[in-house]
C-alpha cells in the first residue's frame, strides 16, 4: 500500500512494492528564473539606452544577448515543463533531458555507481551497458541535474537510493 504525502514523498511499506514516481520541474523556481532573466534584460536596455562610454555599450549588449538566451532556454523548460524529468520504476530510471528533447533510459542493472552532489547526481554505467555505445569516454557518468525538480533532494535521493538497491543491485553507491 502506498500513501501519498507532502512536497511529493512516497512512503514505500511494501518491500516488493515499486512504484512508479514521476518527477516533474519546479514551475516556481523556473518562473523566478525567468522573471530574473528578464529584470537583467531590462536592466541591459536601459543601459544601453542611458550610456556615456563605449564600454558601457559593449557590456550592456553582453548582457542583454546572454540574459536573452537563458531567457529563451527558460521559456523553452516551461513549454516542456508538463512531462516527467525523471521517472523511476522497479526495471530503470528514465531521464527527460529538456533542452535536448531526449529520454534516457537507464536499467538499474547496467549502474556500477551513483554519486550525487547539490545539484546533480552522477550515474557511471557498467562497461556491458548498451548505453556506452553513444558515448565519447566511457568513463563519464550519465548527469541528472536536480536542482529545479519539484521534490526535495534528500527525498529523490533516498528514493534513488532504494530503488538502486533492491533491484539486482551490485554496484557501489555514494550518496
Amino acid at each position: 500500500m502506498n500513501e501519498e504525502l507532502t512536497n511529493n514523498e512516497i512512503l514505500i511499506n511494501n518491500e516488493n512494492s515499486f512504484p512508479k514516481i514521476e518527477i516533474y520541474i519546479n514551475k516556481r523556481k523556473l518562473s523566478m528564473l525567468t522573471f530574473m532573466a528578464l529584470i537583467f534584460i531590462l536592466i541591459a536596455i536601459f543601459l544601453f539606452i542611458n550610456r556615456k562610454e563605449y564600454k558601457e555599450e559593449i557590456i550592456s549588449i553582453i548582457i542583454l544577448i546572454f540574459f536573452t538566451i537563458y531567457l529563451l532556454i527558460f521559456i523553452l523548460q516551461w513549454l516542456k515543463s508538463q512531462r516527467p524529468v525523471i521517472i523511476l520504476d522497479d526495471k530503470c530510471i528514465k531521464y527527460y533531458m529538456l533542452l535536448k528533447n531526449k529520454n534516457i533510459s537507464i536499467k538499474w542493472t547496467d549502474i556500477k555507481e551513483i554519486i550525487s552532489s547539490k545539484t546533480f547526481i552522477y550515474i557511471y554505467l557498467k562497461e556491458e551497458s548498451r548505453l556506452l555505445e553513444n558515448k565519447k569516454n566511457n568513463e563519464e557518468p550519465i548527469v541528472l541535474y536536480i536542482s529545479e525538480l519539484k521534490m526535495k533532494r534528500d527525498t529523490l535521493i533516498y528514493l534513488i537510493t532504494y530503488y538502486f538497491e533492491n533491484n539486482n543491485y551490485e554496484g557501489d553507491l555514494k550518496l
